[in-house]
């Protein structure tokens, strides 16, 4: 991978760890909505489908179906209110905006730019990052909300359609001529070519768009690897951040561009229409079911047999110390986060796309992504390490805290008045660091310059064993063995079950303790199935963004997890 390409790919993952696993391309990507069009529809002569799903629209972390009858359906994520749909009847939609067939334009949740929506009767809508654009019956396109700058308002002239990507959009011609308008700062994705065109979809950085003969023409950003498939005839097209899919007019669908969530493996069948977000992709089969695919999952909850004495689940990626010594990681490679170096290693911490394992001499190895220095481990002896967002911290023998990597929130030192240790425990959270005391039990924690975000470094007074920070929120078990947690709960992460318990692990927006009967329990956000702990008696968990794994007693290694995001986990009655 190219150096340029590795510190941005490293960099989108550093951001994804500072939204609880969510990556922020979602709040700047444009979603597609895409419409079961005449064309398409006279493609293919199939039965009336059973759920009746006219147009599908993926958004960044939530998935909308508009059936025949006029009724939205909104699944996955509802942070911010986004399935929140109003009743009605609708004709059109896109994301958290929707067109009522009187041709009024609603919009929900916190996050719509519907707040301003202007008055009158629309055909269609298209819903940004912020923003939307919207055709009136009579061709007129109007844009609104987040556009201070003035460089949304759309050319003059009739349209069929509009598209909006981040910080430009794209509109389609009565004539099938594009026209494609922004900020100034955009180079490429303004330049449409001339042509015939059926329909367009507006990505991130660059947009698409079938031509009259069924072909895909792009343009943008020059990224090879983004831009069309192989030469075929089409029926209907959608593209995201960073990869594209369409269906070919035989109903097979063809994805294109960067598969870093498997978001380009649909599943093989006939389909009408196809509909594209930043991490997942929806399609409306030819028997009418929706089909959602896209996930966390690449493998790292699939562990291999055996039995070990130590593991730590990462983003992508999972590590495990066998009994022998041996250490084994598996899942995503693309930062050779799995090439470990040869030797027998006492225990291992995993981070987003980095590795780092404490030898049995007690020396440090790491491996992976060194986009902020996060190989750069000091030489000595060490009883344990912990990698955290884009740092690394360990404890020596002497129980002295050491970090390295990036250094941008004041991690590496503690405040003057915390004492230089020793430590009994230390732990690497996103953006903060929380230690132990040796003697006196106290957790201290510290980040961001000094300064709390979310109440993450503000440990309520006690003692304690050991401590576990996190992205914005701190776990730590008390000498009595009850749990304290602290921090932002937007997920209830902090709302710790009663009972006394021998450790915890937390990450992302979850926990997972292990109670002194030998029992799990997990709580948090749960968006993958990484709080659905298993039943059982263990003696190590290991929580992760995605997925969570856990040794038994026996030292069977067991994991669970990197479900499909409940964006693309379609209702049963849609299926």
């Amino acid at each position: 991978m190219p150096r340029g390409s590795l510190a941005l790919a490293a960099a989108l993952v550093a951001l994804a760890l500072a939204c609880d696993g969510d990556p922020p391309a979602a709040e700047h990507a444009s979603t597609a909505t895409v419409a079961a069009t005449p064309d398409a529809a006279a493609a293919a002569s199939t039965p009336t489908p059973i759920p009746s799903v006219v147009a599908l629209s993926a958004g960044g972390l939530h998935t909308c179906a508009l059936r025949d009858s006029g009724e939205a359906i909104c699944w996955g994520d509802n942070e911010h209110g986004q399935l929140d749909v109003p009743p009605g009847r609708y004709q059109a939609l896109s994301n958290t905006c929707a067109v009522r067939e009187t041709g009024e334009i609603v919009c929900w949740g916190e996050t719509a730019p519907g707040q301003d929506a202007p008055v009158g009767r629309y055909r269609s809508v298209s819903v940004g990052a912020g923003y939307a654009c919207a055709v009136r019956e009579t061709g007129k396109i109007d844009c609104w909300g987040e556009t201070s700058q003035g460089y949304f308002e759309a050319p003059p002239g009739k349209y069929r359609s509009v598209s909006v990507g981040y910080l430009y959009a794209c509109a389609l011609r009565e004539t099938g001529g594009i026209d494609c308008w922004g900020s100034d700062d955009l180079d490429y994705q303004l330049d449409a070519p001339a042509g015939r065109y059926r329909s367009l979809s507006a990505g991130a950085e660059y947009a698409c768009a079938l031509r009259e003969s069924g072909a895909i023409v792009c343009w943008g950003e020059d990224s090879p690897h983004k831009h069309e498939p192989l030469p075929s005839r089409f029926r209907s097209l959608s593209v995201a951040n960073d990869y594209g899919c369409a269906v070919r007019e035989s109903g097979d669908i063809v994805c294109w561009g960067d598969n870093r969530d498997a978001n380009m493996d649909p599943p093989p069948g006939a389909y009408r229409t196809v509909v594209t977000s930043w991490a997942h992709a929806c399609a409306l089969a030819e028997t009418g079911a929706v089909v959602c695919w896209g996930a966390p999952d690449r493998g790292q909850a699939d562990p291999p047999p055996g039995t070990y004495r130590s593991v730590s689940a990462g983003l992508w990626h999972t590590c495990a110390v066998r009994d022998s010594g041996e250490l084994i990681c598996w899942g995503r490679n693309d930062f050779d986060q799995l090439d470990v170096p040869s030797g027998a290693y006492r225990l291992v911490s995993t981070g987003g796309a980095t590795t780092c394992a404490v030898r049995e001499s007690g020396e440090i190895d790491c491996w992976g992504s060194d986009y902020r220095g996060q190989l750069n481990a000091p030489a000595g002896t060490y009883r344990s390490v912990n990698v955290g967002g884009l740092f690394a911290c360990a404890l020596d023998e002497a129980g002295a805290a050491v970090c390295w990597g990036g250094n941008d929130w004041d991690v590496f030192y503690p405040p003057h008045n915390f004492g230089p240790g020793p430590w009994r425990s230390v732990s690497s959270g996103e953006w903060h660091v929380c230690a132990v005391g040796a003697a006196s039990g106290v957790t201290y924690c510290w980040a961001w310059g000094g300064y709390s975000r979310d109440g993450e470094d503000e440990s309520p007074l006690g003692k304690y064993r050991s401590v576990s920070a996190a992205s914005r929120h701190t776990c730590a078990v008390r000498e009595s063995g009850e749990l304290a947690c602290w921090g932002r709960n937007d997920h209830g992460q902090t709302d710790a079950p009663p009972g006394t318990y021998r450790s915890v692990d937390a990450r992302g927006g979850n926990a997972c303790a292990v109670r002194e009967s030998g029992e799990l329990a997990c709580w948090g956000r749960n968006a993958h199935g990484e709080t659905d702990a298993p039943p059982g008696r263990w003696r190590e968990v290991s929580m992760g963004w995605y997925h969570a794994c856990a040794l038994r007693e026996s030292g069977e290694l067991v994991c669970w997890g990197a479900m499909p995001r409940a964006a693309a986990r379609v209702p049963a009655e849609l299926q």
